[in-house]
This record gives C-alpha cells, sequence and structure tokens, in this order.
C-alpha cells in the first residue's frame, strides 16, 4: 500500500512538472519576459532593453502553440517596436511586413496599428513618402486599434508632411487630429502636444514656417 502512494505521488509530481515545464517553455512565457523587460527602464538604457525584449520575443516565436497561431502577427509587431528602438529599421520594417501578411485573431483588431508602425518606422530613414502610404492605409481601415488612436495617425502624418514642408498639409492633419474625440487624444499630454502644434508652432526647424500655415 505504502508502495502504490509514493508511486502515485511520483506520477502526480512528475504530471505538474510537465505542465509547469510546459508553460515555462511556452511563446506566452517569453512574451511576458519581454514585456518585463522594458517596463523599469530609464531613458538611458531604452536600447539594452529593448534588446532584450527582441531577444525574448525571438524564443517566443520559436514555439510552437495557441498563441503562436492565433497571435503571432502580435509578436512580430512587438518586435519590430522593439527593432525600432534599438535602431535595426529594416529588421523592423521585416517584422511589420511579416505581420501584415498574416491573418491570425490579433491582426484582425490591429492591422492599422501595423501599418502606423511601419509607417512611423520609415520616418528614422526619411522615407517620407511611405510613411504617408502606411498612415493613409491606417486611416482607411475600420478595426479596434484606428477607433482609438484615429488622432494619433493623423498627427503623425501631419508631422511627416511638416518633414516634406507641405505645410498645408501639415497644419491640416493637426487642425483634424485636434478635433477628433478618441481616447488618444482625451490624453492630455497627446492633447497638449497636438494643440501646441497648432497655436506655437513647435517643430523645429519647421517652427516659422509651420506657424506661418495659421
Amino acid at each position: 500500500m505504502k508502495n502504490k502512494i509514493i508511486f502515485g505521488v511520483l506520477i502526480c509530481s512528475f504530471f505538474s512538472f510537465s505542465v509547469y515545464a510546459e508553460e515555462i517553455l511556452s511563446s506566452m512565457y517569453y512574451f511576458d519576459l519581454a514585456e518585463e523587460a522594458v517596463e523599469s527602464c530609464s531613458a538611458s538604457e531604452e536600447k539594452p532593453c529593448n534588446k532584450k525584449k527582441a531577444e525574448y520575443l525571438s524564443l517566443a516565436l520559436e514555439q510552437d502553440d495557441y498563441w503562436t497561431k492565433n497571435f503571432r502577427s502580435h509578436f512580430l509587431c512587438a518586435r519590430g517596436t522593439a527593432y525600432m528602438h534599438t535602431k535595426e529599421v529594416q529588421n523592423a520594417i521585416d517584422d511589420f511586413n511579416n505581420a501584415l501578411a498574416l491573418n491570425d485573431e490579433w491582426v484582425k483588431d490591429h492591422r492599422s496599428l501595423v501599418f502606423f508602425s511601419r509607417g512611423t518606422t520609415y520616418i528614422m530613414i526619411k522615407e517620407y513618402d511611405k510613411t504617408i502610404k502606411d498612415l493613409t492605409d491606417a486611416i482607411a481601415i475600420e478595426d479596434k486599434w484606428t477607433k482609438d488612436n484615429l488622432s494619433q495617425i493623423i498627427f503623425y502624418r501631419g508631422i511627416t508632411y511638416a518633414h516634406q514642408e507641405d505645410f498645408t498639409k501639415a497644419m491640416a492633419d493637426f487642425n483634424d487630429a485636434y478635433n477628433l474625440d478618441d481616447e488618444w487624444i482625451k490624453v492630455k499630454n497627446n492633447h497638449d502636444m497636438v494643440l501646441s502644434f497648432l497655436t506655437k508652432g513647435y517643430y523645429s526647424p519647421y517652427e516659422d514656417k509651420v506657424h506661418n500655415e495659421l
């Protein structure tokens, strides 16, 4: 009887260990580690923290489980954003491209976010026409993320027009972003930033030119 009890305990222990090991090796485990890697980073630690985040997300993407089947686009978009912060621009663009090529559960509600992320990455290498196209495509998509962040997309398109010194279109976008009522513009810092572009022309080196469009 004693041997049977010991055997039963061993079986249960092995089962518990197997479940624990499966959890440890799951893509969501690595995804959570990736998020933790950047949660408490200071500005000076941003690049190494995001490098670590990208490494964890790479491990997540190597897994073959429910999450990578249904939310692979999320992992790719998150890693692409990490690559943006480490200034690995082509790696970021590749991840956004791969996310957009998918049609899993996450990207159905966040395709506009991937376009926005790729578009703002193009700003880093001054490919402004590609930025405007991606942001315009994002604006046209009626998904969950656009609903809450349309003002942000329009605002960043305005910044891109200012980079191209098309200040009439820039000011039109700043004005449209300011007059929306979505979640992004309701955040005080975002609201005040857009207002400053409209009223004070805060966009060095284009401050005077933007202001003259008022």
